[in-house]
C-alpha cells in the first residue's frame, strides 16, 4: 500500500496540511512540539477512521469547531482510493468515496498501517490488556471475520457479566440456567480466539527474534510465549475452557464476574532466557517493540500480498 496525499484543515496543530510522501523511506525531521505526531496521526486517522490520542473532539484544532482530513491511498493492484473524514465537537462523520460509511469498523483492514511509538512500552512492560491489543490488532488486519468474532465475544462477556452479578443471590441453579447461553458463547467464541492467537504467537516466534538481533546487532535468543487463561484439554480449546469454567463457578458466583477466558490471557516475552516485561532494560524492551512491529510488517506483507505501512514516532529513543 502507498499514501499518496494527506490533507487536512484545522486537525491538531495544524491550520492547514498538504503531506505526499515518496515511495519508499520517509524521514520527518523536526523540533519537538512541531508537530510530527500529530502528521502520523492524520495518517492513521485516514486508514482506521479514528486518531490514537484521546477522543474525537480532541483533533479539532484549538479554538475551532469543525475539522476535515482526506487521505488518498493506493492499494493492492494499483487501486486507489480515497477517505474523508468530517470532525465535529461532538460528531465526526466518514467517507468512503462518495459513500458515507456508518460505522468505523468498515474501514478496518482496508487500509493496513502499523503505528509504533513510545505508547508501545506497555507492551513489553505493561499489563496484559497492551499485548492483547497487539495481538488481536495483527490477526484483525488480516482477518476481519476474526474481528467480529473478538466482538460477538465481547458482547456475550458483557451479557454474562450482567446476569453474574444482577442473580448472585439467587440460588445456584437459577443462576446456572440464566448464564448458561451465554457460557456456552463464550466458549465457542473463546475457542476460536484462543487457537488463532496460539496459531499467531508461533508464526511471529523466528521473526521477532531475526528483527532483535538485526535491530540489537547482538546474537541473542528471543522466546514468545503464548499463555493463555485457559488451557487446551487434548488440543480442545473448547473443552478446556469448559473445564475451567467448571472449576471456576464458585468463585464465579461469589464474585459476580468471569473469571474464565481469553480476555484474560497474555504473550510473554523473554531475551537470552529472562522474563522482558520483569528483568528487561528500557533499550531491550523498546528494541523488542520495534521488532514485534516489523514482524508484524512482514506478516501481513505474506499474508496479504501487500506491504503495509509503517509509521514510526520517535524511532531513536531508550534504544541501548
Amino acid at each position: 500500500m502507498l499514501i499518496e496525499r494527506v490533507e487536512a484543515y484545522n486537525f491538531r496543530s495544524y491550520a492547514e496540511l498538504d503531506f505526499g510522501p515518496g515511495a519508499g523511506l520517509n524521514l520527518v525531521v523536526g523540533e519537538n512540539a512541531s508537530g510530527k505526531t500529530n502528521l502520523l496521526e492524520a495518517i492513521y486517522l485516514g486508514a482506521y477512521g479514528k486518531g490514537f490520542r484521546g477522543a474525537d473532539a480532541d483533533l479539532l484544532m484549538w479554538g475551532q469547531s469543525r475539522a476535515e482530513l482526506t487521505a488518498n491511498f493506493e492499494v493492492g493492484g494499483g487501486v486507489h482510493k480515497t477517505v474523508h473524514v468530517e470532525i465535529r465537537a461532538r460528531s465526526k462523520s466518514l467517507f468512503l468515496g462518495n459513500k458515507k460509511l456508518g460505522r468505523r469498523q468498515d474501514l478496518v483492514g482496508q487500509f493496513p498501517v502499523v503505528l509504533s511509538g513510545a505508547w508501545d512500552f506497555d507492551i513489553a512492560a505493561g499489563d496484559p490488556r497492551a499485548r492483547r491489543r497487539y495481538i488481536d490488532g495483527l490477526l484483525g488486519l488480516l482477518s476481519p471475520a476474526y474481528l467480529v468474532t473478538l466482538r460477538d465475544y465481547t458482547r456475550a462477556l458483557k451479557q454474562r457479566n450482567l446476569l453474574l452479578n444482577e442473580f448472585r443471590e439467587a440460588s445456584a441453579d437459577v443462576l446456572q440456567e440464566k448464564i448458561r447461553p451465554w457460557t456456552e458463547s463464550l466458549i465457542g467464541y473463546g475457542a476460536l480466539i484462543c487457537a488463532r492467537r496460539e496459531a499467531m504467537t508461533q508464526e511471529l516466534q523466528g521473526r521477532v527474534g531475526e528483527f532483535y538481533r538485526m535491530i540489537a546487532g547482538a546474537e541473542q535468543e528471543v522466546e514468545i510465549v503464548y499463555q493463555p487463561n485457559a488451557r487446551a484439554l487434548e488440543g480442545s480449546y473448547a473443552d478446556g475452557l469448559r473445564a475451567a469454567y467448571e472449576r471456576a463457578w464458585e468463585k464465579e458466583r461469589q464474585r459476580g464476574i468471569t473469571l474464565v477466558g481469553p480476555h484474560l490471557d497474555d504473550l510473554v516475552m523473554k531475551v537470552g532466557g529472562v522474563e522482558l516485561r520483569r528483568f528487561g532494560s528500557r533499550g531491550e524492551q523498546k528494541t523488542a517493540v520495534l521488532a514485534l512491529r516489523v514482524a508484524q510488517v512482514e506478516l501481513i506483507a505474506e499474508k496479504r500480498g501487500e506491504r503495509p505501512v509503517l509509521l514510526v514516532d520517535d524511532v531513536f529513543s531508550d534504544l541501548d
